[in-house]
């Protein structure tokens, strides 16, 4: 995620085991920047909750 003063966050999909892969279980680690204020930090977390919410339900629907 890009803000005016550059990146503000890092979203990657990282390997969460055999036993999750089975199941559609996926880890994505968020790095947030050190400069961001609380608010800042929160809307980025709620965007990306909303964005995996998203994605599960996209995927039970298909």
């Amino acid at each position: 995620m890009n803000g005016q003063g550059g990146a503000m966050a890092w979203v990657s999909r990282e390997w969460s085991g055999v036993g999750n892969a089975f199941f559609g279980k996926s880890t994505y680690p968020l790095r947030l920047a050190e400069h961001l204020t609380a608010p800042q930090r929160l809307a980025i977390i709620g965007a990306v909750l909303s964005l995996d919410l998203i994605r599960e339900k996209q995927k039970r629907n298909s």
